[in-house]
């Protein structure tokens, strides 16, 4: 299996440079129709591999490629435009509406891009937004400065123009998270690398698409054309390549903090546009208001998923540290104070008249302190997670079970005095005569159980449980005298 994979990179990396240039060349030596026509089929190759690579490959979470496909399936309508209405029909370009399609492509490639960074996202969360929100930033001086002069000169229709800033948003915003994703793993850089010399091939097929209707159109719109190639090519042989598999499975968490220098990053991507802007207006030019409200309509949900990361990291937090504080570190059960507002909480009910009856049930381990003394206090914690585990199946919903203290477990239920707390205690005293494993010995332990109820809605937390101490403790003494006159 190794020798057949290693085969297969081994013809990828040497099929993709070898198909670029194939393509390019017959573009260049075909024009007119046979050439646009192949150029049509070069653009249409990745929908072949990414069925390939599906079907070869197990990949587990196949909407990224299933996106993509129908990404580069609209960014070719503009190709099949051209070819019927410029080639056939005579017409000096295609229809502006093609072009919208080339945005909703690219669009829809920053969605295939999005479920890749949302399975990286749980592990970098902070990471990957703030790389997307660079991308976005960063675009706005490559459009202001370089993309739109040139559209403005030549006269672009508008819409080709929205088109084409949505194609450059979604583009660098694409290739900021790919960047930081890309970071987060290991065994998936092989199709990382593809899909960043992809979409880099991309935004600069795209720039040089703007640029070539100046004076050099002839030799730009050839270097385009190339340009897209390498894009076509890149993502074919991303799908293809056997590392697709773990494209999707992110490897480690990192800290999500909020440096200074992270802060300060941000304030200075969030202000481009408007900082573009400014200078725009300060050497004479008219500031893209377009690229303003798109820029901007992009940036705030992406600021607003960050606030609500923060928000649910501060929530989780404290959600923890208030479990801690109410639970057993070693059991996970309840612990003390719990039990003791519990029990405060069952009393009050009872006084309200919602419970007839109130028990505590005051568990108390035998057997123990020998298994802690000759195996070791990490085995001892081992039977006492047991047993807490086997007093929470013992129990109703309704009880609560917890750990008082060392080996003294207490659980507080609601009796309807029809006999279940003897039930509960017959069912404890059955789990824990069962064997329990530790460290390839079979240990076993028992438990002296002493209850008490009350119907007196008047009685205390503290009276209650130090009625049911004084209950197990002579139960624990009855038991030691009689196995003593044995």
């Amino acid at each position: 299996m190794r020798h057949r994979r290693a085969i297969a990179t081994r013809w990828i990396h040497v099929g993709w440079p070898v198909g670029v240039v194939a393509f390019t060349a017959v573009y260049v030596g075909m024009p007119g129709l046979v050439g646009d026509s192949f150029f049509l089929v070069g653009s249409l190759l990745p929908i072949g591999a990414i069925a390939i690579g599906m079907r070869i490959y197990p990949v587990p979470y196949k909407l990224p490629w299933q996106l993509a496909a129908a990404a580069i399936a609209l960014m070719s309508v503009p190709n099949l435009a051209w070819i019927i209405q410029v080639d056939i029909q005579g017409q000096q370009s295609p229809h502006p509406l093609a072009y919208l399609a080339l945005a909703c492509g690219h669009l829809t490639m920053l969605a295939a891009s999005i479920t890749i960074v949302v399975r990286h996202a749980p592990t970098d969360p902070g990471g990957v937004l703030h790389a997307a929100l660079l991308g976005l930033g960063l675009s706005a001086p490559v459009w202001q400065a370089i993309l739109r002069p040139t559209l403005l000169a030549n006269g672009v229709p508008a819409l080709r123009q929205a088109a084409l800033l949505i194609m450059v948003l979604a583009l660098m915003t694409l290739l900021g998270t790919l960047l930081r994703v890309m970071a987060t793993t290991v065994r998936a850089r092989p199709t990382f690398y593809y899909l960043l010399v992809g979409m880099s091939g991309g935004m600069a097929a795209v720039i040089l698409t703007t640029l070539a209707s100046g004076p050099e159109r002839t030799t730009m719109t050839l270097l385009a054309e190339a340009v897209w190639f390498i894009g076509y090519f890149s993502c074919a042989a991303a799908v293809l390549h056997p590392s697709v598999v773990h494209l999707t499975a992110p490897e480690g968490d990192y800290p999500d903090d909020l440096s200074t220098r992270r802060l300060a990053s941000t304030a200075v991507v969030l202000s481009m546009p408007a900082s573009t802007a400014g200078a725009t207006l300060a050497v004479g030019g008219t500031p893209d208001v377009l690229l303003l409200i798109v820029s901007t309509l992009i940036s705030i949900p992406l600021m607003l998923i960050r606030f609500w990361q923060l928000a649910l990291r501060r929530l989780r937090a404290e959600q923890a540290l208030a479990h801690q504080a109410s639970h057993d570190e070693l059991t996970g059960l309840p612990n003390r104070r719990t039990l003791l507002e519990k029990v405060d909480e069952a009393l009050r009910q009872l006084r309200s008249g919602s419970v007839k009856a109130v028990a505590v049930l005051f568990c108390d381990l035998d057997g123990f302190k020998p298994i802690n003394d000759t195996l070791g206090h990490q085995a001892g914690d081992e039977v006492l997670r047991v047993v807490a585990q086997r007093l929470r199946g013992c129990a109703a919903s309704s009880d609560v079970v917890g750990r008082f203290g060392g080996d003294e477990f207490l659980i507080v239920c609601r009796d309807d005095g029809g006999g279940s707390v003897d039930a509960l205690v017959e069912r404890i005293r059955r789990a824990l005569a069962e064997p329990i494993q530790v460290r390839e010995k079979t240990c076993t332990v028992g438990a002296s159980i002493g209850v008490a109820v009350t119907t007196d809605g008047s009685a205390s937390s503290d009276s209650l449980i130090s009625e049911a101490d004084q209950a197990m403790y002579a139960l624990k003494q009855s038991t030691r005298a009689t196995r003593s006159r044995k």
